[in-house]
């Protein structure tokens, strides 16, 4: 390869045509560089607001149910299906089955932490 290739590139944050010496150089300035980056995180911050307010909501809505799937239960627990089946395995829940579908009450889950508060207490 020789020293002296030069690659025509447009910026993708400006716009504007340059001439750059790498294949991949994307923007024509540093404040460019700088620019973009900055909007980029600026971008997902708010996502990651947008995000948690959208959880939170989920979680609520989930709180109020009085019947949860093991996928529910799962998601308001924040581990995976496979932990929810092992628990049903261990009989720590009983799930009543609705057709195809498991569903685990919500008292049973007020039930498995109000016994593991006791336990703590008891210790």
């Amino acid at each position: 390869m020789s020293k002296h290739v030069t690659y025509k590139k447009k910026c993708i944050y400006c716009g504007k045509t340059f001439i750059a010496r790498k294949s991949t150089t994307k923007y024509c300035s540093i404040q460019c560089n700088k620019k973009h980056y900055r909007e980029k995180k600026q971008r997902e911050k708010k996502e990651n607001k947008r995000k948690k307010n959208i959880n939170d909501q989920r979680i609520e809505f989930l709180q109020k149910k009085a019947y949860l799937s093991i996928s529910e239960t799962a998601e308001l627990f924040a581990v995976s299906r496979t932990t929810i089946w092992r628990m049903i395995k261990r009989g720590q829940f009983k799930p009543i089955k609705i057709g195809h579908y498991k569903y685990i009450s919500k008292k049973q889950i007020e039930e498995l932490f109000e016994n593991k508060e006791e336990r703590k207490q008891d210790n």
